[in-house]
């Protein structure tokens, strides 16, 4: 995902695990839970290539940032758990997990 012009680098274990918790409170069908790193993964690099991480949570996201490359920041715990809540309830996103897995919710 992006923030503030730098690629922002979300550890995929650690998304996964936060995603799955925040499923379980939303509305969501029960088949997007749980996901895996692997899904997680394919979802959060397209998603994440047209969406912003302040967008996601909102709220600016600088100071939830861990050092990293000039280019890369990456996402620490807190930031983490705040972007999975966010697109557990996200359509957009839980519609990405659809079409990667094949899945027909409500069909």
């Amino acid at each position: 995902m992006m923030a503030g012009g730098h690629a922002v680098a979300i550890p995929a274990d650690e998304f996964v695990a936060e995603f799955n918790a925040a499923i379980e409170t939303t509305e969501a069908p029960a088949a997007i839970a749980p996901i895996d790193t692997g899904t997680a993964e394919r979802v959060l690099g397209s998603y994440g290539r047209t969406h912003d991480v302040g967008d996601v949570i909102g709220l600016d996201v600088s100071g939830l940032i861990e050092a990293g490359p000039e280019e890369i920041w990456v996402a620490g715990p807190q930031l983490t758990r705040q972007i999975a809540a966010g697109l557990a309830q996200d359509p957009e996103f839980l519609d990405g997990i659809q079409q990667i897995r094949g899945d027909s919710f409500g069909q």
